[in-house]
């Protein structure tokens, strides 16, 4: 008699999110928006920098905690896993031949803390419970940035006093950083505004303060 055929077992589907994981992520990515806008750069201390690190180290354990949760299926594929992977190394290697290994050395802990937060935001961005929740407060912040940046212009407004500064550097102590910043909200508001008829006019307001802190 011939092997009997064993019968056919439902196809193996990934582990159920857990039922806090979404909420608790979709705060977490709000709650870096909000303080890569508003935590205000200092020379010394640098409070933006240390907000933007833990969030990064958040998203990471939140990351390792899914993964543990889902074993043993752990690893979430996504189109940025190989970019990420080339970018970290690519940053390895330039540490590994520069002469100059003290100037290389603080670009070497930017490069490792962007694919970090890189890494950390592509396992964790489709378990959020609300991702426009989370693009909302980036579009949001960056609007308050703008507005912040036009009253840098001309040192406040009314009863409202704020340093006046030729060209704004908002809360990030740099221009260009907050130009990048900004432009980047304006494009989240963007498509908040395409992909929500209630609230567009919300989302289209956000973007044009964006850009008007662009601007300045």
């Amino acid at each position: 008699m011939g092997k009997r055929k064993k019968a056919d077992s439902p196809p193996e589907t990934p582990a159920a999110d857990l039922p806090w994981e979404g909420w608790a992520l979709t705060a977490l990515w709000a709650g870096a928006f909000v303080a890569l806008a508003l935590v205000a750069d200092q020379k010394v201390l640098r409070y933006k920098l240390l907000a933007v690190e833990g969030f990064a180290g958040a998203g990471l354990a939140a990351a390792f905690l899914g993964w543990a949760a889902r074993s043993p299926a752990l690893w979430r594929k996504t189109p940025l896993d190989l970019p990420v992977a080339l970018y970290a190394l690519g940053g390895l290697a330039f540490f590994a031949l520069s002469p100059e290994r003290g100037a290389a050395h603080g670009e070497l802990n930017r490069v490792l803390l962007s694919a970090t937060a890189f890494f950390a935001a592509s396992q964790t961005a489709a378990r959020l419970a609300r991702p426009r929740a989370a693009a909302g407060a980036w579009a949001l912040s960056g609007a308050a940035l703008g507005v912040y940046a036009l009253l840098q212009t001309r040192g406040g407004l009314g009863p409202v006093m704020v340093p006046q500064l030729e060209r704004p550097i908002g809360t990030f102590g740099n221009p260009i950083f907050l130009a990048a910043f900004l432009l980047a909200s304006a494009c989240a508001a963007a498509g908040l505004a395409a992909g929500d008829a209630l609230r567009r006019g919300l989302w289209s307001a956000a973007a044009a303060l964006a850009l008007a802190g662009v601007w300045t």
